[in-house]
């Protein structure tokens, strides 16, 4: 009688009648295997994406857009991408060979790994196909089938390590990216069309005008706006937040167009005019200074893209920053840092400036250009703004909360619920008394020492006019 041991060595020899040969299947299978894990990888590394300057670029552009807009940059910005993602593929040139020669190599590995194993198994069946058992698996089957599981297995697992994990992400993205482009805007600054005037007066009137933001439709932040902005003259907004102040800037750079009613240069309504050529007129100045990394020429030459040194340097000492630029080592092409990191809230403020009187435009808009800065900043940039609008005289909008900043202004608007309700300068508003919008503004002041003698010299002021009315 048989062992029960020795019989189930006996079958297993039967199945596997040369144990060497499965060896060598086992072993090809896993040389193959690590071949094609290496070409996985060595195609997977390709991806590495343009993550330096034209990363950078795009994301100036995108956290800027209404920068980019106002100055039309738009084809600057195109530029300088082409620029950055050209000198990433001349950089990866050498990166790209090797990785080429990385999968060329691992798929003559993989080549020749399989020529080995077919000539070394082909050798072995054939010694043990005269000794074979009947019904035993054929040496050629105890061959092929580990080398066939390795391969497939090893060349599903090297392809699916790539990308699998991102497909849904990246099918998302393609998907909220194609859905941006075939989008067609309303106002495209891309489009040649719309009327370019040979001469620019720089007279704005808002007629009648109806607004709400999109993401807003119930909202209504303008509703009946009506103001005349005359040539060469400087009307300041005030009113309360969210009276529609900024609105009116946003509407002048078409950043928006109004639900109904009018926004017109010159008599010409802003929808006629071409997007491009109307924005290269209008220069905008913000209440956060945005700067693009690069340097200080860099940035002010962006107002107007092919600009001179001298119409830099012109234009810096328009806004009252040359002095402070030359007193860097390398004053003009000292660099900014990221978003203007490397200067004060004034300094970054005045290049702003710069940058938007470098293109001399027939009308200027002051959105708030103070109200971020701490009080001595606030009196350097503020000097810089005055001597602007007295020695080049423009049409000029001025936003602001402090009041102080616009006693001056030729006439001055207060807003109230989207609408406009008094007009006149300082004297003539102050004039309407305790009743009036502007007067209750200069009143409501916070408190503090500065603004408590402004509410003071508000109601002296007042009473003078009374007096003087009474006398006549």
């Amino acid at each position: 009688m048989s062992c029960p041991k020795m019989s189930l060595i006996e079958s297993e020899r039967e199945l596997r009648p040369d144990s060497q040969l499965d060896s060598w299947s086992v072993l090809g299978g896993t040389m193959a295997f690590e071949i094609a894990m290496i070409q996985g990888s060595a195609t997977g590394q390709e991806s590495g994406g343009l993550s330096g300057d034209a990363g950078k670029i795009v994301g100036q552009a995108i956290s800027s857009v209404r920068t980019v807009a106002s100055f039309t940059m738009e084809r600057a910005m195109t530029r300088s991408f082409v620029e950055a993602t050209d000198a990433y593929l001349k950089s990866s040139e050498v990166k790209a060979a090797g990785t080429s020669v990385l999968s060329g190599l691992s798929q003559g590995m993989l080549i020749g790994a399989f020529a080995f194993m077919y000539w070394q198994g082909s050798r072995l069946a054939a010694d043990d196909q005269k000794d074979l058992p009947i019904g035993a698996a054929t040496p050629l089957e105890a061959m092929i089938a580990p080398i066939f599981v390795f391969f497939l297995m090893a060349a599903g697992l090297g392809q699916a390590f790539n990308g699998a994990t991102d497909t849904s992400k990246a099918s998302s993205a393609a998907g909220r990216v194609f859905e941006a482009v075939d989008r067609q805007s309303k106002i495209d600054f891309t489009s040649d069309d719309g009327l370019r005037p040979a001469t620019v007066t720089g007279t704005i009137k808002f007629d009648n005008v109806h607004f709400a933001y999109p993401s807003r439709p119930d909202q209504k932040v303008c509703q009946g706006y009506n103001l005349v902005v005359e040539s060469g003259t400087t009307v300041a907004l005030v009113g309360a937040s969210g009276s529609g102040k900024s609105t009116a800037v946003s509407l002048v750079e078409r950043f928006y167009d109004p639900d109904s009613g009018s926004v017109t240069l010159d008599g010409t309504d802003l929808k006629e005019l071409n997007v491009r050529w109307l924005r290269e007129q209008i220069g905008l100045v913000g209440q956060e200074p945005v700067l693009f990394s690069g340097t200080i020429a860099d940035n002010i030459s962006s107002g107007k893209p092919g600009s001179t040194r001298e119409q830099v340097e012109t234009a810096a000492k328009m806004a009252n920053a040359h002095a402070f630029i030359m007193e860097f080592p390398e004053g003009y092409d000292t660099n900014v840092g990221e978003k203007g990191g490397q200067l004060s809230g004034g300094q970054k403020q005045r290049v702003a400036i710069a940058r938007a009187m470098i293109k001399n435009p027939k009308v200027l808009l002051l959105d708030e250009a103070t109200s971020a800065l701490d009080n001595e900043s606030e009196k350097v940039v503020q000097a810089a703004l005055d001597d602007l609008m007295n020695e080049h005289k423009r049409t000029t909008i001025v936003i602001a909360h402090r009041l102080t900043t616009i006693r001056n202004a030729d006439k001055i608007a207060v807003v109230d619920k989207g609408r406009i309700v008094e007009e006149g300068n300082h004297d003539q508003l102050m004039a309407k008394g305790p009743d009036g919008f502007y007067f209750k503004l200069n009143s409501s002041l916070p408190s503090s020492s500065s603004t408590d003698s402004l509410g003071r010299t508000a109601l002296a002021a007042y009473a003078v006019v009374h007096m003087q009315g009474q006398h006549n």
